[in-house]
């Protein structure tokens, strides 16, 4: 009886002229009511108005927008409170952590990977939910001001502090103090996680996801820890430079030299990481039963065709 309800619903509160009576009244007075969707666009309105006003009350705001989320309407405004919810989240970060200072920048490492990695996060579920939005125009403005607030308050002024400790451990010859104490360094990475289950003839998968944020890896190990029978870790690695893709790739591979050709092709001990079948090359080196292929490859299989594929293989990427 839904439609029929909201059609009396919207009756009523037309008749009672409820948009006028609503601004007499406070947003913690109206928060229990949830007979009239009216109550609901008054509170979306008021609070998103208060953001850009930045008033900065931001726990109350969240306070607010949670208490709706049992009530009557909340799922017909879910994507406006989601999308005030994770603005409040993502500029409250701000109010905690606005300069983004840091000793060394294994300081700001660790910082990032404990807390700033969450301006990421809230930025990517804002976005989320103001894009499942029927109408954009009612908070056009408050999406522009969280897209300022991350361009140009967090990123580039990560980068900026980034790239000043850097060059506060420049040496007397020019070079970069890139790599960091009790960091794992990207091009490790086989000898650190991988060389050990080769050793011990156990099987690894090593799956690799190009532009992966630590943000959503952060989540993705919450899901799995909730959903699956098992145990997920997270650890950081740092990438190399330049961050290409193609070099990215090459050094997650075992290796003891990387030469870089004119062409722009990358060489692992002599073999071209160019293509699926250069990198089972470079595989097969250390591991005659392995194997690499690709996201689409696999996707084409079916279960006696994956059987097939993987049956008797302990290096997979």
């Amino acid at each position: 009886d839904a439609a029929g309800y909201k059609a009396l619903a919207d009756f009523v509160a037309e008749r009672l002229n409820l948009n006028a009576a609503l601004s007499k009244w406070t947003v913690p007075e109206i928060l229990e009511c949830d007979t009239f969707p009216q109550f609901d666009i008054s509170i979306l309105t008021r609070i998103c108005g208060n953001i850009m006003l930045d008033v900065g009350e931001y726990a109350e705001y969240k306070k607010e927008i949670n208490a709706r989320r049992n009530r009557r309407w909340f799922g017909e405004y879910e994507g406006e409170y989601f999308t005030l919810l994770y603005a409040c989240e993502f500029l409250q970060l701000f109010q905690k952590h606005g300069d983004f200072s840091a000793a060394n920048s294994k300081a700001l490492w660790t910082k990032y990977c404990g807390e700033l990695y969450k301006f990421d996060f809230y930025y990517r579920k804002f976005l989320c939910a103001y894009d499942k939005l029927s109408i954009f125009e009612d908070y056009r403005e408050l999406a522009e001001k969280v897209e300022n607030a991350y361009t140009n308050g967090y990123l580039v002024e990560l980068s900026v502090k980034w790239c000043a400790l850097l060059d506060d451990g420049v040496d007397k010859n020019g070079h970069i103090p890139w790599a960091i104490a009790d960091v794992q360094e990207q091009a490790r990475f086989y000898d650190r996680q991988i060389l050990p289950f080769v050793r011990k003839d156990e099987r690894i998968v090593v799956i690799i996801s190009d532009a992966l944020r630590y943000e959503s890896a952060v989540e993705l190990t919450e899901t799995l820890n909730r959903e699956l029978k098992g145990e997920s870790n997270l650890s950081s690695m740092l990438g190399v430079i330049p961050s290409y893709t193609d070099l990215g790739m090459a050094v997650l591979l075992p290796h003891k030299t990387i030469s870089l050709a004119e062409n722009g092709t990358f060489f692992v001990d002599g073999i071209s990481t160019k293509g699926t079948d250069n990198r089972n090359k470079v595989l097969a080196a250390v591991q005659s039963e392995s194997i690499a292929i690709t996201y689409e490859a696999v996707s084409r299989l079916n279960k006696q065709q994956m059987k097939e594929t993987f049956c008797n293989k302990k290096l997979i990427y």
